[in-house]
């Protein structure tokens, strides 16, 4: 098969892959995630403590940013901890950070994203010399787990605040934002 019938293969597929929604699966049929089982729970708001035009994601119909399979989700790649420091926290490189961890929430009218990207430290003690060194971003707090909050643009709001609520009543502190 010649070079480009392979290419024009490839992008048949991905062009048909793009039209179809895919579907999230568990996200606890991993060592990893049965491992940080209840960091991932943490993560997940109950359906009656979101506004009814919210709720956690099971399927991703735009091509996604980052290569979450499950939703929540949990990796120990160094490059995706990077990338969710980076885009989540405003700072790439973080001491002794152990996995990151991601939600997403669909928000359907008007219809944008709302997530939660999150950084789990070695020991609580890492956590809070890591928020000190951050440049931006309203953090939330649980023991060594940092997480924060976004939404696309100015939309979604009520999604994103009844997700900050539902954490901050199981336990997260709301640190300050940095300057």
């Amino acid at each position: 098969m010649s070079i480009y019938i392979k290419i024009a293969a490839t992008l048949l597929l991905l062009t048909c892959m793009g039209a179809h929604a895919f579907q999230l699966g568990s996200p606890f049929n991993t060592h990893l995630a049965q491992k940080h089982r209840k960091e991932l729970e943490s993560l997940v708001v109950p359906v009656d403590r979101l506004p009814s035009s919210c709720r956690l994601a099971t399927e991703i119909k735009t091509a996604p940013i980052f290569p979450a399979t499950t939703n929540p989700f949990v990796t120990d790649n160094v490059q995706l901890i990077e990338f969710v420091a980076q885009i989540g926290f405003g700072q790439k490189q973080l001491q002794d950070v152990s996995t990151a961890l991601s939600a997403l929430y669909i928000n359907r009218q008007p219809p944008n994203e709302v997530g939660v990207w999150g950084l789990k430290f070695k020991t609580a003690g890492a956590a809070g010399v890591a928020h000190k060194s951050l440049k931006y971003k309203e953090v939330l707090r649980k023991d060594a787990l940092l997480v924060t909050l976004w939404r696309d643009a100015d939309i979604g709001e009520l999604c994103r605040q009844a997700i900050k609520d539902y954490l901050i009543g199981n336990g997260f502190e709301s640190l300050p934002a940095r300057p």
